[in-house]
């Protein structure tokens, strides 16, 4: 799985957005930061044109939409209005949304009225 997460990660270099917001399959986030990505475990990757470092030493290459693992498995990205899809080799999906997208979503959530749980007397 971890394998599956830092090739999914190597999918922001297609969206190149600052703070970018990655869904792992299992639902956990990684974000990353310009060229570093930070795991859910603390670790981190690096993005180097189309080649990401894993923290492990191992690499993972992109392809166009397709994305190489270092075990030789493939996942692929398909693009979409908000962001991209990844298919992982085991058929799992993981959503990597687009910078506009989640920046909408935590606006809306500091600006929304918080709702009062007191009961109004009669």
């Amino acid at each position: 799985m971890a394998t599956y997460r830092l090739a999914f990660i190597f999918c922001l270099g297609v969206l190149a957005a600052h703070g970018q917001v990655i869904v792992n399959p299992d639902g956990t986030h990684s974000v990353q930061h310009g060229s570093v990505i930070v795991n859910p475990n603390g670790t981190h990757s690096t993005v180097h044109g189309s080649v990401i470092v894993n923290p492990d030493g191992t690499h993972s290459t992109r392809h166009g939409s397709v994305l190489v693992n270092p075990n030789g498995t493939h996942s692929t990205i398909h693009s979409m209005g908000n962001g991209s899809i990844i298919v992982n080799p085991d058929g799992t999906h993981s959503v990597v949304p687009d910078s506009s997208a989640v920046n909408a979503y935590e606006t809306a959530k500091r600006t929304a009225r918080p709702r009062s749980s007191r009961k109004k007397d009669n």
